[in-house]
């Protein structure tokens, strides 16, 4: 008994500890406390800070949008800075590069480096060139073709560029053609900008490109001097405008119809040959070009050695492209025509440059124009041409083809072996 009064009347700190049996599996004073249930505002900030810590992880591991291709959602002065720290203002010349040496033509437009000859004068006449990057994967570390374009406002093709991308579906349809037929050259007529020419660059395949405008040519040259990729394919670029049988005869070629001495309108790189004074009265929307036939250039060009072989071939200036492919007979007639060939129709285009090319026809009311790229490719040639969009082959309907774009393929495989190895359309 006084041992039990003395330990009531000690203090708690001196009272001996009593070994408890379940004391080494509960944690102090917790073995007999139930837990408190969570509180709402403590679940909801355990979620959030969840929530958030997903977002920052997948952020770092997401790769920077350039690298898709797509467009940057950057102000324009921010995008070129963002384009410029990924790929290098400079020439690659160190890379194994083409086999072939560029040809020597004096219709051929240099290739120029901005960044070694500077911004004004690269684009003397396109003072606001910007940066872009046309989308082609290629394979999953090349993306996109870096090139220079115009002042978004004054060009439907560098705003489409620089919000996603132009005809992605189409320049790989040219593309993966010409990489089906290795060693043949790509030919690009109506180059503009070069979204096909530098596409098939990038992808080691050597072209042949035509395009008259400086406004176009001045970008064009850039973006081959300035983003030369290493392993790419030669850019032969000549500046031209094609006719059938042109011999250095000179066009007036207005952007987009300008009808003043301002630049007006959205799409100033579509240029369009016009029975005009506006390049005598000196206008600033228009431009003096020379005329030229495609055999006539090649034959120059290649200085007596064989024609080319064409794999691929794109082609859209403007309602003139039956007139220009009659100049190319040793293309189209040879040994080794292109087994693929894309191409925008346009019935108004097409008869009022048939007008201007001096065929003198008019047709009555209900008549079927015939005079077309079309009809000769599938008419003469026999090409099968399948209408971009509705997938079926389609021949010319009560009232013409189609507008559109369309993808003519050379079928005969008899004749023409080498074309089987392309892949075939999808339906």
């Amino acid at each position: 008994m006084e041992r039990r009064k003395e330990r009531e009347e000690s203090p708690p700190e001196q009272r001996p500890q009593q070994p408890h049996a379940h004391a080494a599996t509960f944690p102090p004073m917790a073995a007999n406390k139930r837990a408190r249930p969570m509180s709402c505002m403590t679940l909801i900030a355990i979620v959030v800070s969840a929530a958030l810590l997903g977002i920052f992880v997948l952020a770092i591991a997401a790769p920077p949008a350039r690298r898709s291709g797509t467009a940057h959602a950057l102000p324009h002065a921010d995008r070129s800075r963002d384009i410029q720290e990924e790929y290098p203002l400079q020439p690659l010349d160190e890379g194994p590069g083409s086999s072939r040496d560029p040809l020597r033509h004096p219709l051929l437009t240099p290739a120029v480096n901005v960044s070694a000859v500077g911004r004004a004068q690269a684009f003397s006449i396109n003072p606001n060139a910007v940066m872009g990057v046309q989308p082609l994967p290629l394979n999953p570390y090349y993306r996109g073709v870096p090139m220079y374009v115009h002042d978004p406002k004054e060009c439907i093709i560098s705003n489409t560029i620089l919000n996603g991308g132009w005809e992605p579906k189409l320049i790989r349809g040219v593309v993966d053609a010409a990489l089906a037929l290795p060693g043949e050259y790509m030919m690009d007529i109506g180059a503009n900008i070069g979204t096909y020419t530098l596409s098939a660059a990038a992808a080691g395949i050597d072209t042949i490109s035509f395009e008259p405008m400086k406004y176009n040519t001045e970008i064009l040259a850039a973006s081959v001097g300035t983003f030369k990729k290493r392993g790419g394919g030669t850019v032969n670029l000549f500046k031209t405008a094609l006719a059938t049988n042109a011999t250095g005869e000179t066009a007036c070629v207005v952007r987009n119809g300008a009808p003043s001495k301002k630049k007006v309108g959205t799409n100033q790189g579509n240029g369009q040959i016009q029975n005009s004074t506006s390049c005598a009265d000196g206008w600033e929307s228009s431009e003096l070009v020379p005329m030229n036939h495609i055999d006539g250039v090649l034959k120059e060009a290649f200085e007596g050695r064989p024609y080319p072989c064409v794999s691929s071939l794109k082609i859209d200036i403007e309602g003139f492209e039956e007139a220009a492919m009659r100049g190319a007979n040793s293309i189209m007639l040879g040994k080794c025509p292109p087994c693929h060939i894309q191409l925008e129709y346009v019935a108004e285009y097409a008869y009022a440059a048939a007008r201007r090319a001096g065929k003198r026809f008019f047709l009555k009311p209900g008549e079927v124009n015939k005079h077309t790229l079309l009809d000769m490719l599938h008419g003469e040639l026999g090409y099968q041409c399948y209408h971009y969009g509705t997938g079926p082959r389609r021949e010319r309907g009560p009232k013409g083809w189609f507008d559109g774009d369309w993808v003519c393929r050379m079928e005969d495989y008899v004749k023409h072996p080498r074309c089987k190895k392309l892949k075939r359309l999808p339906p």
